[in-house]
Order: C-alpha cells, then sequence, then structure tokens
C-alpha cells in the first residue's frame, strides 16, 4: 500500500495539472489570453509542473517512495526561510515600482481610446455628410480632443516608456494646433508653415522660432511639443512608420530640408509598407511637395483597402479631378460610392454625376450579388436616387424594384418603391404599397397624403375611361 500511495498521489496531481492546462487550452481557443503575462506565467508554471512530474513517473517506486517522503518531512532552516522571504520581498518591491505606473495609466489609456473613438466617429459623420461644421459640433469636437489630451497626459506621466501613448499625444497636439489655426487670423497650414519656414533660410532654429512665436502666438507651442513626443516614441520604439511621418512634418522645427523630409517618408514605408493610414499619410506629405506622380502610387494602393483613410481620399480628390480619372485612378466600390456622389454633388460638375451614375449602375448588379439582404438594399436604393437627382426617373424606378426583389419585406424599400412609382404616374401599382406600409405606420402622415393622391387618380381614371366607354358606344 505504502508503494502505491506515491504513484497515486502523482496520478492525482497530473490530472489537476492537466485539467488546468485543458481549460486554459479549451478558452484560448475561443478568446486567445496568452499574450497576457498572468496568464502565461500560470500556463508555464502547469506544464513546468507536468514536466515535471512526467520525470518521477518514471522513477522507481522505492527511490520515488523516499524522494517524497523526504520532501514532506524535510524543513528548510530558519535561515533559508528568512533568505526566501528577504528575496521575495525585493522581488515584490521591485514588481510593484515597475508595474504600478503601467497598470495605473491602463485606466487613462482606455478613457482615451473611448474619447478617440467619439472624436473619430464625429470627424467620419462630418465627412460623410459632406456639410460644414457646425458650432455645436466644433464645441463638442474640441471638449473630446481637450480629452483625449488630458488623458493621455496622464498616461506618459505614470508610464513615460510607453511609446505608443507618447507618439498619440503627439499626434494629438498636432490636431490641437490645426483646430487653432483654423480659428487664427492667420490661418496657415503645418504644410503651409514648414514651405514658408524652409523658404525663409533662417540662420538658426532660435531665429525661426522667434519667427514662428510672433507670427502664430502660443498655437506655435503644440507643434514643439508634438516634435518632442514624436521622438521620444521613436527612442522608445524606432519602428513605429507614423512617428517618422511626423517628423516629416515637423522636421524644419531643427532646420531641416526637403531632402530629409522625404528620407522620413521612405523610413515610414520601410517600416509599414502595407499600412493604409500610413500610405495616406504619405501621398498627402507628396502631394504637398507637388508630386503629384507618388500621390496616385500610394493612395492608388491605400484606396483598395477598406478605412476611413478612403473618405479623406475622396475629400481631397473628389472635385480636384474629374469623376472620370477618380474612377479611372481609384475604381471605387459600394463602400464609397454613395460618399463620393455626395462630394461630387457639393463640388463637382454635372457631367460628373452623370459619370458617377452610368458607373455605379454598372457595377451595381456585381457588387449586390451575393451579398446580405442590408447591403443589397444600400446598394440599390442609393443608385435609385442618384437616378432620381438626374432626373432618370425610369432608371430609378427599375433600381428600387432589384431592392424590392431582395427584400420585399422591407418597410423602407416599399415606401421608395410607392414614391417612385407615384412619380412614374403608375397609381394603380402604387395604391397596394401603400396600403401595406400603412398598415406598419399607421401614424405616417405622408403615406396617407400619397395614398390619398393614388386613390383620387385612381378614380380620376376610371371616371375618364368610363366616359369614353359610353361616348365611344
Amino acid at each position: 500500500v505504502r508503494r502505491s500511495a506515491a504513484p497515486s498521489r502523482i496520478t492525482i496531481r497530473t490530472v489537476a495539472v492537466a485539467a488546468g492546462l485543458v481549460a486554459s487550452a479549451v478558452h484560448s481557443i475561443v478568446d486567445f489570453v496568452w499574450f497576457i503575462p498572468a496568464c502565461m506565467s500560470l500556463t508555464l508554471l502547469l506544464v513546468a509542473c507536468l514536466i515535471n512530474l512526467s520525470r518521477l513517473s518514471r522513477t522507481s517506486p522505492s527511490a520515488l517512495s523516499r524522494q517524497v517522503g523526504g520532501l514532506e518531512s524535510s524543513t528548510l532552516s530558519r535561515l533559508c526561510w528568512v533568505g526566501a522571504g528577504c528575496v521575495g520581498l525585493v522581488a515584490t518591491g521591485w514588481m510593484l515600482s515597475a508595474l504600478s505606473g503601467p497598470a495605473l495609466a491602463s485606466i487613462h489609456y482606455d478613457r482615451y481610446l473611448l474619447a478617440s473613438k467619439a472624436s473619430t466617429q464625429l470627424e467620419l459623420r462630418q465627412i460623410a455628410s459632406q456639410k460644414e461644421e457646425t458650432a455645436s459640433d466644433t464645441q463638442t469636437h474640441d471638449m473630446v480632443l481637450h480629452d483625449m489630451v488630458r488623458q493621455l497626459q496622464k498616461v506618459v506621466q505614470l508610464y513615460p516608456d510607453s511609446a505608443r501613448a507618447q507618439l498619440r499625444l503627439a499626434n494629438q497636439h498636432l490636431k490641437q494646433f490645426e483646430r487653432l489655426q483654423q480659428q487664427n487670423d492667420n490661418a496657415m497650414t503645418r504644410g503651409q508653415i514648414r514651405d514658408a519656414a524652409m523658404a525663409s533660410g533662417f540662420t538658426s532654429s532660435q531665429e525661426m522660432q522667434e519667427w514662428l512665436s510672433r507670427a502664430f502666438g502660443s498655437n506655435i507651442e503644440h507643434l514643439y511639443r508634438a516634435y518632442r513626443h514624436t521622438m521620444q516614441a521613436l527612442r522608445l520604439n524606432p519602428l513605429q512608420g507614423p512617428a517618422y511621418l511626423n517628423l516629416a512634418a515637423l522636421c524644419f522645427l531643427e532646420g531641416k530640408k526637403a531632402e530629409d523630409i522625404e528620407a522620413y517618408l521612405e523610413q515610414s514605408l520601410l517600416v509599414r509598407p502595407q499600412d493604409c493610414d500610413v500610405l495616406f499619410e504619405v501621398g498627402r506629405q507628396y502631394l504637398l511637395l507637388g508630386q503629384q506622380d507618388k500621390v496616385s502610387r500610394y493612395w492608388t494602393k491605400a484606396f483598395r483597402n477598406r478605412g476611413k483613410h478612403q473618405l479623406r481620399i475622396v475629400q481631397w480628390m473628389a472635385g480636384n479631378i474629374s469623376a472620370t480619372d477618380f474612377i479611372e485612378n481609384f475604381q471605387p466600390n459600394w463602400d464609397t460610392l454613395g460618399v463620393l456622389w455626395k462630394r461630387y454633388r457639393k463640388v463637382g460638375q454635372k457631367t460628373d454625376l452623370y459619370v458617377l451614375t452610368n458607373y455605379a449602375a454598372s457595377i451595381a448588379m456585381d457588387e449586390s450579388k451575393g451579398k446580405p439582404q442590408r447591403t443589397q438594399i444600400h446598394i440599390w436604393l442609393t443608385l435609385g436616387k442618384m437616378h432620381s437627382h438626374l432626373n432618370e426617373n425610369d432608371h430609378a424606378l427599375a433600381s428600387i424594384k432589384h431592392a424590392y426583389q431582395a427584400a420585399p419585406n422591407s418597410y423602407l424599400v416599399r415606401r421608395a418603391l410607392s414614391r417612385a412609382l407615384l412619380t412614374a404616374s403608375q397609381f394603380h401599382t402604387a395604391e397596394p404599397h401603400l396600403r401595406w406600409c400603412l398598415a406598419r405606420q399607421p401614424n405616417d402622415q405622408s403615406v396617407h397624403a400619397d395614398l390619398l393622391l393614388a386613390n383620387k387618380e385612381i378614380l380620376a381614371r376610371t371616371r375618364t375611361a368610363t366616359k369614353s366607354t359610353i361616348i365611344g358606344n
């Protein structure tokens, strides 16, 4: 019995360790957590225990019994316990001092991420609507940006070795500068300031700083802070592509020349060759430098992938080139055609709208095939609005009928179809769709009005047809 006691203990312990490893593995299949140091450390400890148990299981029963019994009966000397305790206290103190800052900083970084998400939504909504930012929107956006800077400053204060936080703080200072400059009497952009500073031929950085302070006041401090945080971010992690883009925009503060700008741009591409945000910014910098061929190269590559950079490219290019050239260079799909249409409606020519509508119609069928119902509705209704704006009512009705085929029980589609049928004077066909809509939205006064109009027209046409029949007889 005594001989079998030790192996049975090993078996029990092996089962316990294996259960822990299985739980960790199953958890990581659906929610990978091994990148978290605490989770990975526990997994490694369990693996070490399993290896040691495997080694013990290969030992002879008598030897194993002696080893286990010896381990259980032996005690460390008091001196060893004191030494181990001191080592543990030192290690604990070091860990607390090293990790308390990052732990506290993570709270503020999470708050920054929430504010950043809100800021991105405000920015994309404004780009998509193609409307000027209202005073209320400006105030809201300024408050969000101020909160982002405040949270990042706390992160950097608690965890100065965070390269990610340093770079994001630099980016926020750049945004702050741009927004303050929009309200300044001397409303020059960063690119214009850089070009003016390089063309002025200052003999020293001090001389340039005095000129910048006189011209732009306290706003210029945001550029210097952005430069310092960018340099710190690169010292901590030189593989951050966007940081080199910041240096390309700000290196004039240290008296650098145009060739240095291009060197920084190329370096950003070396470390982040597939990053669409980097590709967009590199293209924008080359646009400011007047090198159009490079702009097309990088923006065309970036535009193939979804993201907010697509909307920014639309905002920069639509209206500055014809719709024909835009389509030829970028081959837009239905992810961006709606925004592109709105942009050309605002700043383009009417011929651009015809070109875009014809292009949208040519790809609508292929892009909607096999897509979710919501996507099909978006494609066909948007195309219908394009045709309606150009008074191509027959084409608009055909597009909306495609949407009806894809989603016959969608209120949005049936309402759009009823309007298109009324515009086409197909009152008999529109009437059942209007009744269907009224049954689902009985308080919609516009449906009541359209149904009344349809019934009046149907009645009038019936009377006319009856009179014609009587006269004919």
